[in-house]
């Protein structure tokens, strides 16, 4: 389970912006997204956490996913390695 925070708009115009944090992996970011007034948005959300042997067993995330729809239409949609 993620805790979840968001910015609700306060003005014509201002952005919705909704932010994920995971306890279990020391409360990281697992996603965000930041929504316009007519619904276009960008959603960037962690897939794979892992700690990282060299920095002292930090957390890093090792996979993610950005997906922004624009128009009720996906445009675009990255995947990292």
């Amino acid at each position: 389970a993620a805790i979840k925070l968001a910015r609700k708009p306060q003005r014509d115009y201002d952005q919705t912006v909704e932010i994920w944090f995971a306890p279990s992996m020391e409360y990281l970011p697992v996603r965000s997204r930041i929504t316009q007034q007519n619904g276009d948005f960008m959603d960037l959300c962690a897939h794979r956490m892992l700690r990282d042997g060299e920095s002292e067993g930090d957390l890093v995330c090792r996979c993610f996913t950005t997906t922004v729809w624009e128009k009720g239409a996906r445009i675009i949609r990255l995947v990292s390695p």
